[in-house]
């Protein structure tokens, strides 16, 4: 019987990368949070969250950078939160708005950035 091939249907492909983010909703005051990416793309995170969200909430994600006085800033939006492996977390899937090019380059970078770190270990 033939094998059948996976066709990946993503326009970026993911990495499975461990990017630390700061993040709250998008027009709520006083509810900054903590995640860290389970895998990233130009595309979009998928974030490990303390708490499950509904599709559409916007939230504000900051990821510090090194040689950056302020952290990188990205807008994005909840495909999907649904319970993790960990009865506690959830797996929340986030696809980036608003994104430039300069923007995008920025992503790439940080990925890169962090992927190498992680092959350094």
């Amino acid at each position: 019987m033939p094998e059948k091939l996976s066709v990946e249907r993503r326009k970026h492909p993911r990495s499975d990368v461990a990017i630390e983010v700061n993040y709250h909703v998008l027009g709520l005051i006083d509810n900054l949070s903590y995640a860290q990416t389970r895998n990233s793309s130009l595309a979009g995170f998928l974030l490990r969250t303390d708490t499950e969200y509904k599709r559409g909430v916007c939230l504000v994600l900051e990821i510090p950078w090194p040689s950056r006085l302020t952290p990188i800033r990205l807008l994005g939006r909840v495909v999907e939160s649904r319970l993790s492996n960990n009865p506690i977390t959830f797996d929340t899937r986030i696809e980036f708005l608003a994104m430039n090019d300069d923007t995008r380059r920025v992503v790439k970078k940080l990925i890169e950035h962090y992927l190498e770190g992680q092959r350094g270990r």
